[in-house]
């Protein structure tokens, strides 16, 4: 009996002892490596968690690395395009200086010739890892897709709602940043985007080396006049008079512009007419009937017409000695002021009775010039994307609404998905579909548009019509029509505008350009720091669950060193001296 329970004694000892040192061993673990859970078998649950976690903070870490190469490539293609902002603004300063006169052209053109070297310089060298932004090689680079022309970075990454892994990112438009692309279109280059003359509704103006055109091409009436030319001095004797009717704005039968117009006719309005000495003393006062220059006649034919909604007015000529407008000597004109209700626009001296001096009167009969009719000599013409072209559509004073056209419309209308606008039956379909409507007139006259109002509604004449096209307007202008490599203010000293104008819209595009990476880099470092502190928040969350407590791991580790110790004792005694043991067993 007493063998079993020495046995038993050793066989308790021995567990009590294998017990401990599993459990220290498993502490000195847990301190070594900080982690209390470092395995599925500690706690199958927490640890399944911890590794996705971990996993979670390598791919942050990786990402961070991704933010950091953007980083870089914003930084160097940042201050490359800050550079040539720099030097775009030294050359606009050179092209000012050239208009100056007596400025050294060749000079100027030397330091123009270094800057825009310089820019090509600064476009090749804008490289991070064989990456450049700057200096691109895409065809058709302003019709190209978003996702064709652009470089994608890495952002970010996140879980979509299956739980799949999403990477994030953010694209860099190679048509905002490119400064010389190899197929053209880059900032420092000739923009191919502009749609001329759009069809015809606007007219080119006289400036070389730059589109620039009219705001729309319109036409506007002018009223009825007669001109009157001063033959005197004479002096207005006691008997003498001058006697006619006057017709004011009566209906013209052939204007001939829309046709005819259709009876009935309106007759205007007529007046009687006498100027006799009282009344050439009334304008005159003091000059017993003297007229010496053609103002005093001017003001003598003024008062005799007062009420009558005729003008006497003067009219101005180019002098090239002055610089400037001077009033035309001995000239002054009747003009209808088209205030008496009437549609016509006429000015009629009919009935012409004189005795002595007529004054320079002669009998006539004047209409005023229509324009109900504006033909549009067209232009073939393609709309690039993101191009819009906006007007103002007018018919008499009377803007009928705004109008947009843009690639969907010329899709919608005509089938075609290229932008081009190829004949002027394609341009006619358009501007019906914009504005065609009852009582307006679109036809085709070889290759020009005619755009007309019908005479059956429309019976003004004179300075009271009008057509056309106002406010036309591309959203993309002024846009250069030449490179920067291409001015040459020695050679072309008449471009001297039209480069200005190029360099200050290369200006604005690189401004453009250098906001979006501005923008960029602030992205870039609002994710940086943002990834940064998920990736902390995510190794918190791991700590929580499997790091090791060393406070309480240090105060177990000490109280399982002392058990190790005494189950070692216990054991030690239970194999050399089995009769203590059996005291304690009570044997």
């Amino acid at each position: 009996m007493s063998s079993i329970h020495t046995n038993v004694a050793a066989m308790t000892a021995l567990r009590t002892k294998e017990a401990v040192s599993s459990s220290l061993t498993r502490t000195i673990n847990s301190i070594a490596t900080g982690q209390r859970i470092s395995e599925a078998s500690h706690n199958a649950a927490y640890w399944s968690v911890s590794v996705g976690m971990q996993n979670r903070v390598n791919l942050l870490s990786t990402v961070q690395d991704m933010l950091g190469f953007a980083a870089a490539m914003i930084d160097v293609s940042h201050a490359a395009m800050e550079e040539t902002r720099e030097i775009l603004q030294q050359i606009s300063a050179r092209l000012l200086a050239a208009k100056q006169s007596g400025v050294d052209l060749d000079a100027i053109q030397l330091e123009v010739s270094q800057f825009a070297d310089q820019t090509s310089e600064i476009a090749d060298a804008a490289v991070f890892s064989d990456i450049n932004w700057l200096r691109t090689d895409i065809d058709d680079l302003h019709e190209k897709l978003l996702d064709d022309r652009s470089r994608q970075l890495v952002s970010s990454i996140s879980r979509s709602d299956s739980g799949g892994l999403l990477i994030n990112k953010m694209a860099v438009d190679l048509k905002v940043t490119s400064l010389y692309n190899a197929d053209g279109g880059g900032i420092l280059q000739a923009d191919p985007r502009s749609p001329g003359t759009i069809g015809g509704t606007r007219a080119p103006l006289p400036a070389v080396g730059y589109d620039n055109y009219s705001d729309g091409r319109r036409g506007l009436g002018s009223a009825a006049s007669i001109p009157m030319n001063f033959t005197g001095p004479f002096t207005f004797g006691a008997d003498d008079t001058i006697r006619f009717s006057l017709t004011v704005d009566a209906d013209n039968p052939n204007a001939a512009t829309n046709g005819g117009l259709p009876g009935p006719y309106d007759g205007g309005t007529t007046y009687e007419i006498e100027i006799d000495r009282a009344l050439v003393d009334l304008a005159l006062p003091g000059r017993d009937g003297l007229v010496s220059d053609y103002e005093e006649w001017a003001s003598v034919v003024r008062t005799a017409l007062a009420g009558t909604g005729v003008s006497v007015s003067f009219s101005t000529v180019w002098d090239s000695d002055v610089g400037g407008y001077v009033r035309r000597e001995n000239y002054f004109e009747l003009r209808s002021q088209e205030s008496l209700g009437h549609d016509g626009s006429n000015v009629s001296i009919g009935n012409l009775d004189v005795t002595g001096n007529a004054g320079d009167f002669y009998e006539a009969d004047r209409y005023g010039s229509l324009s109900s009719r504006i033909v549009l000599p067209f232009d073939s013409f393609k709309l690039f994307e993101d191009v819009e072209i906006a007007f103002d559509f007018a018919v008499n004073g009377a803007v009928e609404g705004s109008h947009v056209i843009d690639r969907d419309l010329i899709e919608d209308i005509l089938g075609r998905d290229d932008g081009v606008v190829e004949t002027a039956a394609e341009m006619l379909l358009l501007l019906e579909s914009l504005v065609g409507r009852n009582g307006l007139l679109l036809e085709l006259d070889g290759n020009s548009i005619v755009i007309r109002t019908d005479p059956a509604d429309d019976r003004l004449n004179g300075a009271k019509t009008s057509i056309g096209f106002h406010s036309v307007s591309v959203n993309i202008e002024p846009i250069p029509a030449f490179g920067l490599l291409d001015i040459d203010v020695a050679a072309n000293p008449g471009l001297v505008d039209a480069y200005i104008h190029t360099v200050e819209g290369m200006l604005r595009r690189t401004i453009q350009a250098s906001a979006l990476m501005g923008a960029l880099k602030q992205r870039v470092d609002v994710q940086s720091r943002f990834q940064t502190a998920l990736s902390d928040a995510f190794q918190r969350g791991i700590g929580q669950l499997v790091d090791t407590d060393m406070t309480r791991a240090a105060a177990k580790l000490a109280a399982l060193q002392a058990q190790d110790e005494l189950a070692t004792q216990m054991l030690s005694i239970a194999n050399s001296n089995q009769k203590p043991l059996l005291q304690l067993f009570g044997t």
